[in-house]
């Protein structure tokens, strides 16, 4: 049970993590252009 949780809250970090660089991305480029 706490393997299965750990394992999703990974998985949701890692998922948050990339959303958050792609915004910053796309942030980032319509800043410079």
């Amino acid at each position: 049970m706490s393997e299965a949780v750990a394992i999703l809250a990974m998985l949701f970090l890692v998922i948050l993590a990339m959303t958050a660089f792609v915004i910053v991305s796309k942030n980032a480029g319509k800043a410079k252009k």
